[in-house]
């Protein structure tokens, strides 16, 4: 028994137009280059650092921006208070004013049943006990005890 071979047409023997035809069909190669593969992915990872960094850094001013008003709101609160407690203060010394003018003391003393003195006596403190007592005198007040006049 004699085995006979064939030979199988090279891609050379082929005609050009299939030739053609299974490049077209055939995905394009390229040489790959491990130093632009490590720096894409060096490049990859700084950029994801930087982006998670930018990121950050929106997150704290968005809260810092939120402290701040948050820290305004109370002020603004405390400023109304303020207010409102000046607004009660000079309404108060205003009453204190009105209350404290000659014609309110007349009118709540004869409200509570007070009448004028007929004779006032106006007497002023002066440092010389003697003076203070001739002043009594002067004015009719020496049949009356001292703690009336005034004095101890």
């Amino acid at each position: 028994m004699t085995a006979t071979a064939t030979k199988r047409p090279s891609a050379k023997t082929t005609s050009k137009g299939s030739a053609s035809r299974e490049a077209a069909n055939r995905p394009s190669l390229r040489v790959v280059d491990k130093r632009a593969i490590q720096r894409r992915a060096a490049r990859r990872v700084l950029l994801s650092v930087a982006g998670a960094v930018v990121a950050s850094g929106v997150f704290a001013v968005a809260m810092v921006y939120a402290q701040l008003a948050r820290g305004q709101q109370y002020l603004d609160d405390v400023r109304e208070q303020s207010n409102q407690a000046e607004a009660e203060l000079a309404r108060l010394e205003r009453d204190v004013v009105l209350a404290s003018s000659p014609d309110s003391v007349v009118a709540r003393a004869l409200a509570l049943g007070m009448v004028r003195a007929q004779n006032p006596v106006y007497l002023t403190a002066s440092s010389d006990p003697a003076d203070s007592a001739d002043a009594g005198q002067r004015a009719g007040l020496s049949d009356l005890p001292p703690s009336s006049t005034g004095g101890s």
